[in-house]
């Protein structure tokens, strides 16, 4: 047997089957909705290294004046109206990349961890990593890119407790001389 199939036979097929399942049809499979968010996690090759990006969640910083330093506010606002994002309220998607070399597995950076100075969409590093397989006692360095608390919160549960326990961490010489620097210690960022 066979059909002859034409463009105009195809787009009537289709029509159908779409007005059917629009109006309640059962021509296709109904799946159900799931519900949830896709995790938050992206791997890919680098050379002899996989590399898995982990996000910490979205981080919003507020207006936008102050951070585009030397850009007039009417720019910025056009900047980033036109690329979809809003101009009173800039988020950045706060993301950790972690590197197995096969031999040692690095994570660069730790999101704010338990730390709400940013508000509820942060912290999600431990449950992006879940999602990507990987458990924080399998970290075996963890690279502090600087120490800033978005980089560095998540270093110690909300209880101090070591959430990367195996782990070697690494700093630069500089930013760690500045964070220790006890003459520098002082107002409300001086933690006792």
């Amino acid at each position: 047997m066979t059909y002859d199939v034409s463009r105009r036979s195809l787009l009537a097929l289709g029509a159908g089957l779409g007005a059917s399942t629009l109006f309640g049809g059962n021509a296709l499979a109904r799946a159900s909705k799931v519900g949830t968010q896709s995790p938050y996690f992206h791997r890919f090759m680098l050379g002899g290294a996989e590399v898995t990006v982990v996000s910490d969640g979205p981080l919003p910083l507020g207006p936008p004046k102050g951070t585009f330093v030397g850009v007039p506010d009417d720019e910025v606002k056009k900047m980033l109206t036109d690329n979809f994002l809003s101009p009173d309220n800039v988020v950045l998607e706060q993301n950790s990349p972690i590197v197995n070399t096969g031999e040692k597995l690095i994570l660069f950076d730790t999101g704010m961890g338990t730390l709400k100075a940013f508000g509820p969409t942060t912290g999600r590093q431990q449950t992006s990593m879940a999602e990507a397989g990987i458990k924080p006692g399998d970290i075996d360095a963890v690279v502090l890119t600087h120490a800033h608390i978005d980089h560095i919160g998540g270093i110690v549960d909300a209880n101090d407790k070591p959430l990367f326990p195996n782990a070697q961490y690494y700093i630069t010489q500089s930013d760690f001389d500045f964070w220790t620097d006890e003459s520098k210690a002082g107002g409300p960022l001086r933690i006792s």
